[in-house]
């Protein structure tokens, strides 16, 4: 359902020299279209002094509830800047809904003490922590020292959820301040001095957002569509990924929770039923499917994780493992041994945070949406190297003409 607008306000350089606004006449049939199509949406010029050097009336601010204008003034020439217009200054009393972004504490790993972090980790005994443990109370045993050790060794920071670009770092923001600072300053006191500092220190911000925005584009693996490129566009654009209001069987809402409800029951939906087979295994061969997780298999899988990927629920950061992967590598070989001997799997790794994402159609519609599962970047390390034992164990009962799903095959190699 769609919001009413009661109060409209627009203001801008209409360059519409020809209109007589105190007689509501123009000198030509654009002139009079403007008029007529202002009259239509209710709407009153409220500036009636020239705004240009000419004597012409090119600024103009246009509303339909002028009794909530206070202290309307079309200032004198270069009152604030350079420019052939006079500056407009005027005041909204209105009351009105200011949208609070919800605030996040967040770990700044650029700041992290990465070479203490490694020492305390480095002196946990492991073996004896996590050997012969049930494999929930290693994970719980595992996340509790590691997050006690990244709580000492990396600052918290916090965060708004309101989007900025991703180049617009600290540095950045302190050079914003620091303009903004010299900007007002050199409003109060037009002095040559506080002129040129102005305008020297905004040159530099506009060159160090620059050189920062082309940093940030710069990909050493020379892929065409990164993730980088994608928060560029996003950064760019003035379309969120899901709309303020979002409908499902005729129901629609613009609350967070309950939008969010409504893609966890579609999502849930499409599921089919939980299978129920009743198979006969045979475990006599067991052996010869035994999987070693070597510790340096495991360490040179994290030395090359992607840390760019998101967290899963457990909230361990693909930069800790890869930062930390000669000393992660031995408890992780542990514990993966732990699950596969014992064929549990802790609770945690079967937990996800879904993310809808669009394919096609309404982007209100939350049928257009399907589910992304972000899991445990830990939990995909291990089903890496299941993957490769399963892989080596059937390879050969692959036809050459499969092409889907393999290493150095795809549509292309097919055709």
């Amino acid at each position: 359902r769609k919001k009413s607008v009661q109060k409209i306000f627009v203001i801008g350089d209409f360059n519409l020299p020809g209109i007589n606004w105190n007689e509501g006449t123009g000198r030509i049939s654009l002139d009079n279209t403007f008029l007529n199509g202002f009259a239509e949406c209710g709407l009153v010029q409220c500036i009636q002094k020239p705004t240009h050097i000419k004597g012409s009336i090119l600024d103009i601010l246009l509303c339909n509830s002028n009794d909530h204008l206070q202290n309307l003034k079309v200032e004198t020439e270069n009152a604030y800047c350079y420019s052939d217009h006079y500056p407009i200054t005027f005041e909204i009393n209105i009351k009105c809904k200011r949208r609070c972004f919800p605030k996040r504490v967040i770990y700044n790993y650029t700041k992290a003490d990465w070479p203490n972090l490694v020492r305390e980790l480095q002196s946990i005994n492991w073996t004896a922590l996590l050997d012969k443990q049930e494999p929930d109370i290693a994970w719980d045993k595992f996340t509790e020292i590691l997050f006690k050790s990244i709580d000492k060794n990396v600052p918290k920071v916090t965060v708004k959820s309101e989007y900025k670009p991703p180049w617009f770092d600290s540095e950045c923001f302190q050079k914003c301040r620091e303009k903004e600072k010299l900007h007002k300053k050199f409003k109060l006191n037009r002095t040559t001095f506080n002129e040129i500092k102005f305008k020297t220190c905004r040159q530099e911000f506009k060159k160090l957002v620059k050189t920062k925005m082309c940093t940030n584009l710069d990909d050493p693996s020379r892929n065409i569509l990164t993730k980088k490129f994608w928060s560029h566009v996003k950064s760019t654009s003035k379309s969120s990924r899901i709309p303020e209001v979002v409908f499902l069987n005729g129901k629609s809402s613009s609350d967070s929770k309950i939008k969010a409800n409504m893609f966890n029951n579609y999502f849930q939906s499409q599921f089919s039923d939980k299978s129920n087979y009743d198979i006969d295994i045979d475990f006599s061969s067991d052996e010869t499917f035994d999987v070693n997780f070597d510790v340096a298999r495991v360490r040179d899988i994290l030395s090359n994780i992607d840390i760019n990927k998101a967290q899963g629920p457990d909230g361990i950061n693909g930069i800790v493992l890869k930062r930390c992967a000669d000393i992660l590598a031995m408890p992780l070989s542990i514990l993966f041994s732990l699950i596969y001997n014992t064929g549990m799997v802790p609770r945690q790794w079967k937990i996800a945070n879904i993310v809808p994402v669009f394919k096609k159609g309404n982007k209100q519609n939350v049928e257009n949406y399907r589910p992304i599962s972000l899991t445990s970047i830990v939990g995909k390390v291990m089903e890496r190297i299941m993957h490769e034992e399963l892989f080596l164990r059937t390879q050969h009962l692959l036809d050459s003409r499969q092409h889907g799903f393999l290493n150095n095959k795809s549509c292309a190699t097919n055709m």
